[in-house]
């Protein structure tokens, strides 16, 4: 397995060939208002239940004195927590910038602020949160669900003040990433990535490669938007398998999710115009499941996937959300 980091800039200059490329680094971004399918999410009324249970609430705040609480207690202590040696820690000047053209939420619990989450204003409808804190790093105040809810509270507040759009930040490029499965939850929309990109080619089809891809699912980039992509062992494509794929990886903003079927050994993997005969695809349950899928041709196959090396392919299917007609 290869692995470069390179500059978009300079992508060019690898050749299509070279390998898949994978942003270091998505951005994304939650519409508001959000809609009742959000709402509903047994996810955010697990949040909901937390906040009533804990009996959370929040407040809103411009002074000073809150703010070093904040950047002292909360920020740089959770940072510190969660990455380790490799804690980017921003200045307080430059956190304190974005906290005089913006303003802090606090989630308290019995009269104490125990996390807060930095918003800063692009324009009078366009908000992002790019900091957050945990009181002294405490655990205790995480299994309260004091996090989400302090994103839970945000959106609330920005939602009622009329904004359009939550910027969510940063997120890594691993659908198996438990802060983008966090995002996801609040209806997040992966919106772009950034500048560096990883450049990830296979030089031989071995049962570690294999195991890295089976356990990492991913998303990579071409010229028309970004895909996630799946891969699996397994022999047939039945409505369950495909539908617990797109409701587990596929994400908004992606075009559209592809589960990768790797050839059995001693295969010589999909052939050109050939759809594998053991492959079922029971298009008329589909129809109900809210998904679009459709078997990818070898040729197609070759030009998304072609890149990422010598891994042999038995069959490629690419799952959509299904449009409706309905007018909102």
């Amino acid at each position: 397995m290869v692995i470069a980091e390179v500059h978009e800039r300079h992508l060019k200059w690898a050749g299509k060939d070279a390998g898949i490329v994978i942003p270091t680094w998505i951005r994304g971004h939650v519409p508001l208002p959000r809609g009742p399918a959000v709402i509903k999410d047994s996810r955010i009324k697990r949040i909901h239940r937390r906040i009533r249970q804990h009996e959370l609430s929040w407040e809103l705040t411009r002074d000073p004195e809150n703010f070093e609480h904040f950047y002292n207690r909360m920020c740089v202590p959770y940072s510190k927590a969660r990455f380790g040696e490799g804690a980017f820690i921003f200045s307080k000047e430059n956190v304190r910038a974005i906290f005089d053209r913006g303003e802090l939420l606090l989630v308290n619990k019995g009269g104490e602020h125990i996390a807060g989450q930095l918003i800063d204003y692009r324009n009078k409808k366009s908000a992002s949160i790019p900091l957050l804190g945990l009181l002294d790093a405490n655990a205790e105040f995480v299994s309260m669900g004091a996090l989400a809810a302090g994103y839970e509270f945000t959106l609330q507040h920005l939602e009622k003040n009329g904004h359009r759009s939550v910027g969510f930040g940063q997120s890594q490029a691993f659908l198996k990433d438990g802060v983008l499965q966090f995002k996801k939850s609040f209806g997040h929309v992966i919106s772009s990535s950034n500048e560096l990109k990883y450049v990830v080619n296979f030089l031989s089809d071995t049962p570690a490669a294999r195991a890295f891809l089976k356990n990492n699912p991913l998303i990579f980039e071409r010229s028309d938007g970004l895909r996630g992509v799946v891969f699996t062992d397994s022999v047939q494509s039945t409505v369950e398998m495909l539908a617990e794929a797109y409701k587990n990886y596929f994400h908004p903003g992606l075009v559209e999710l592809l589960v990768l079927f790797l050839a059995s050994d001693g295969t010589d993997g999909l052939k050109p115009g050939e759809v594998p005969s053991e492959f079922s695809m029971p298009t008329k349950e589909l129809q109900q499941s809210g998904m679009d899928c459709r078997w990818l041709a070898k040729d197609e196959c070759d030009v998304l996937i072609g890149p990422l090396g010598a891994l042999l392919i038995a069959g490629a299917v690419a799952i959509r959300p299904r449009l409706t007609s309905s007018v909102q």
